[in-house]
């Protein structure tokens, strides 16, 4: 089980499609910018369980994925607090993201190009782009 994954992939600015759905990260502590800087990813299969641990950490994990169309987060889950500041910022051709079941909340920028467009899935809509989340073009 992989506990830390923080900068695993970031930078690999050439990385375009990636499959972590075979990977067990039941105990994630760490995987604040997992996949910072990866410009050119527009395809990843997430694990269909990625849970944190109390104070787990997620800032920045997608930060600068641009290219990156749809995101599948309804595995995610958090036992207690999980900081996501970050998170998607510059993720401008997302399309499709789908939520987790549990509340999460996404804090900090959030710059989704012509967010109209895009389709949001899951429960907790509202409880993931609050007031201190900005959206922008």
């Amino acid at each position: 089980n992989a506990t830390n994954m923080s900068c695993m992939f970031c930078g690999c600015s050439s990385l375009e499609e990636l499959d972590l759905s075979s990977f067990d990260l039941a105990f994630m502590v760490d995987a604040s910018s997992m996949f910072m800087d990866c410009r050119a990813l527009y395809k990843i299969a997430m694990p269909k369980r990625l849970a944190f641990i109390d104070g787990g950490d997620a800032i920045q994990m997608f930060y600068g994925c641009e290219k990156l169309g749809s995101l599948d987060l309804s595995g995610m889950e958090a036992f207690g607090s999980l900081k996501t500041d970050n998170m998607l910022v510059d993720c401008s051709s997302l399309r499709l993201f789908s939520l987790p079941d549990f509340p999460i909340r996404f804090r900090g920028h959030i710059r989704l190009r012509t967010i109209p467009n895009i389709e949001t899935l899951g429960t907790n809509i509202g409880n993931a782009f609050g007031r201190s989340t900005m959206l922008a073009s």
